[in-house]
């Protein structure tokens, strides 16, 4: 069954990144999000009641770069994950809640910001706003590792 969701999850994808068109005499739905109920499978980045701060605050904060103008990237995602996993390991030096990481720093810009559960809570409904569109646009990353009550998450913007 594992297979099939992730089959069901990538054609999903897959349809509307590419914004197919239903084939004809096809159920219309009215969202991915009714598709996702459906098929039980969430829809990539759908935020469902239970889920932890941390992964609302990333969902969140990706909603609010993109709607910046920004761009998600793979590369600039796999920085922030290693970037975050330093932080987590406590080796990342804050300082008001912010710091940066070390690996492939080289590459762009970003930061890594500790938070309490609470103060992760703050963040999201800061987010929660009418995005002012980026001077410059960037390929970005998120990541978030939750350690107890602390919640780290890393911004990382290529070629910034």
């Amino acid at each position: 069954m594992r297979i099939l969701k992730a089959s069901v999850a990538a054609a999903l994808t897959a349809t509307l990144a590419l914004g197919a068109a239903p084939a004809a005499g096809a159920q219309t739905l009215a969202s991915p999000t009714a598709l996702s109920s459906q098929v039980n499978v969430p829809v990539p980045g759908q935020v469902l009641p239970g889920d932890s701060v941390a992964k609302r605050l990333q969902a969140a904060t990706d909603r609010h770069l993109a709607d910046m103008g920004h761009t998600r990237n793979g590369e600039a995602e796999l920085i922030a994950n290693a970037w975050a996993a330093q932080a987590a390991a406590g080796q990342v030096e804050f300082k008001a809640g912010a710091g940066k990481g070390t690996i492939l720093d080289n590459r762009g810009e970003g930061q890594v910001y500790r938070f309490t559960s609470a103060d992760a809570e703050a963040r999201i409904a800061w987010l929660d706003r009418e995005a002012n569109m980026a001077g410059e646009r960037h390929g970005f990353g998120t990541a978030v590792i939750q350690q107890g009550d602390t919640v780290y998450l890393a911004e990382f913007f290529l070629g910034a």
